[in-house]
């Protein structure tokens, strides 16, 4: 997990669920928003950092001797970094040049120390988000358009109320970088999403009004398309939610004051949880003072998970 503390570090911890013990993989000043993730095999950490030229790039550590790497240089942003460790293929979402408004998604061939860019050419089609499973080597992006958001915005500030929610789409794409098929639409504040490790649902974590703010977390079969409810909350801001193994249930951030501020005088407490699906119970896996957990991932990198 990615964990800022009070003096805006990130500190990017490896949590074992038997023993429950942490392990510091990474400590760094925050200068982008923190993202890094883990290789097993290399006994590497990759990460994004800002660079003197003021663009944020890969980088990597090894663990081994502690030597540090930037790896690219020619975005102006990368961050939400997803790791092929079997194939050692770096997934991450980028924006090509300053100018540009649409992230979009690339690819880092460890072995050959090659970048393939997705170089969308219409320049409205963003990435919101994207999940990695390495059991079926399938990748879940999710895009919407920039344009049909910032519309939406401008016609909320001008009527003076809280703008509509964006439309996104949820794809599948192979290792390659190469969509498959689009899953389902969604007109909604999208808070997470990601694939069960069998490849057949989707899990999404969302609100459908700012002023509410009724967070939902529900799972959506792609073959059917059908959504179903698991969890609502009118009190607690949850998101990134990512199914356990054996899908019994799933690991999801919960931020009991809804908003995430470090400071001396609010203390957010923003927790690691597992629901239990049959049991329909929530238990508190992992939380620590003086800061707050950003991001995590589970099954495929820490806790496998």
């Amino acid at each position: 997990m990615n964990f800022v503390d009070r003096k805006l570090n990130q500190n990017f911890f490896q949590y074992d669920l038997n023993t429950k013990t942490n392990k510091i993989l990474l400590k760094k000043e925050i200068t982008e928003y923190p993202t890094a993730t883990y290789s097993k095999s290399n006994n590497e950490v990759y990460f994004t950092y800002k660079t003197k030229n003021k663009t944020s790039q890969l980088f990597k550590t090894n663990l081994n001797n502690s030597q540090t790497a930037q790896l690219t240089n020619e975005f102006n942003h990368v961050d939400f970094l997803e790791l092929d460790e079997e194939n050692q293929l770096l997934f991450m979402r980028v924006l090509m040049s300053g100018s540009d408004r649409n992230f979009q998604l690339a690819i880092y061939d460890l072995k050959n120390k090659e970048i393939h860019k997705w170089d969308n050419q219409d320049k409205d089609t963003s990435v919101k988000m994207i999940d990695y499973n390495p059991d079926k080597e399938q990748l879940l992006v999710v895009t919407n358009s920039v344009k049909k958001e910032y519309e939406k915005i401008d016609q909320a500030n001008k009527k003076g109320i809280p703008p509509e929610p964006p439309v996104y789409i949820l794809s599948i794409y192979n290792k390659d970088g190469k969509k498959v098929k689009d899953i389902t639409t969604l007109e909604t504040f999208l808070t997470g999403a990601s694939l069960s490790s069998d490849g057949k649902d989707v899990l999404i974590s969302y609100f459908n009004n700012l002023e509410e703010q009724i967070y939902n977390i529900a799972t959506i079969d792609i073959e059917s398309q059908n959504k179903t409810l698991l969890l609502q909350d009118p009190k607690i801001s949850m998101r990134e939610p990512e199914y356990s193994k054996d899908k019994s249930g799933f690991y999801f951030l919960a931020n009991k004051n809804k908003q995430i501020e470090i400071n001396d005088k609010n203390d957010n407490t923003v927790t690691i949880n597992f629901y239990d699906i049959k049991e329909k119970k929530i238990t508190e896996i992992w939380s620590q003072v003086d800061g707050e957990v950003v991001n995590f991932f589970v099954g495929k990198w820490i806790f496998n998970e």
